[in-house]
């Protein structure tokens, strides 16, 4: 049986290639519509960027906006028109307040582009449990010249942070409403008064919300982000593991040298989101996730969310609650 399963995958996969056919696009070239991003946090200005979309099969650069009316209202009401950057960037003097309701309203060249967004309040984090947690520092060797070329000279001290953990994540989740969720690690490495941060890459293994989680991990460690709902957990007191195995995080020599006085602290964040937000980010982890292998050869491309009306993007926001873990050096 083994055998002819074997004969099947490579008649399909030899059928596959054989079939493979370069063929001329021929249906008309769409207009061009106008992009707005902009991603908002309570205690920060308001920052949004606009550009217009391109050709699905030209490969110039998105042509960024530069000259139009953006206008900022909360609450219904117009608050100011935001001040252009550079390179398709507005900025506001508002500050956003968790609770705002807020409207970007954007004129130009006969677009009329506009999006909302609330800024969320962050669920808070009650701690970590630890399951098990190890950290080793060490002073490790790098060689900056080839292989077969090495001298004394060419020898830098590189400070490392072995990283192996277990760890529980508390926190309650608000009953009666909808919440969406991301959860993000790195390490701070502090020293001389300066800081590195270093994003982690882990495992959640949850049985619960791994059923809302598609798609394959970005690394051998496991992925940067993990979205998920309330939809299973609403109300409860719930936590979530997390994990991290044989993960070395490197100090660059060029910032560091051997025996400098350094410290670290494990950041451990619980991010709230709007659900465009959420929507936008899992639709676009399912996009990427087509790309590549068999599944995307057969299925329907997937469409990314977006919540700009009369155009395309994304305006979403917010809020961070965390707990961490110290690491000092020895």
């Amino acid at each position: 049986m083994k055998i002819v399963n074997v004969f099947v995958c490579i008649f399909l996969a030899l059928f596959l290639i054989s079939c493979e056919k370069e063929i001329s696009f021929s249906g008309e070239r769409g207009n061009s519509v106008l992009v707005l991003n902009g991603i908002l946090t309570a205690d920060s200005v308001v920052r949004v960027h606009l550009s217009e979309s391109r050709f699905f099969l030209d490969n110039d650069e998105f042509k960024t906006v530069d000259d139009a009316v953006v206008r900022l209202w909360k609450n219904g009401f117009e608050v100011e028109t935001l001040d252009f950057l550079d390179n398709g960037w507005y900025e506001s003097d508002f500050i956003a307040g968790e609770g705002d309701s807020l409207m970007i309203d954007v004129l130009y060249d006969g677009h009329d582009v506009r999006a909302e967004t609330v800024i969320v309040k962050p669920v808070q984090v009650l701690g970590i449990d630890t399951v098990s947690f190890s950290a080793k520092w060490s002073d490790d060797v790098m060689y900056y010249s080839p292989a077969d070329d090495k001298s004394d000279d060419d020898v830098l001290g590189v400070t490392s942070l072995h990283l192996n953990f277990d760890l529980d994540l508390v926190f309650d989740e608000p009953a009666d409403e909808k919440n969406f969720y991301d959860v993000r690690l790195y390490v701070k490495f502090f020293y001389y008064g300066y800081s590195i941060h270093y994003p982690l890459p882990y495992i959640l293994d949850d049985p619960v919300l791994n059923m809302q989680i598609s798609g394959e991990d970005d690394t051998n460690y496991g992925s940067y982000s993990h979205l998920f709902n309330d939809e299973l957990i609403n109300g409860k007191q719930y936590s979530v593991n997390l994990k991290l195995e044989d993960y070395y995080c490197l100090l660059s020599p060029f910032y560091l040298e051997k025996g400098d006085p350094v410290s670290a602290c494990l950041y451990v964040e619980l991010v709230s989101l709007t659900e465009p937000y959420y929507l936008f980010g899992e639709t676009s982890q399912s996009a990427l996730g087509m790309e590549d292998g068999f599944a995307g050869m057969v299925s329907e491309p997937v469409r990314i969310y977006s919540n700009v009306d009369g155009g395309i993007g994304l305006l979403g926001s917010y809020g961070v609650s965390s707990a961490n873990i110290f690491i000092p050096r020895p």
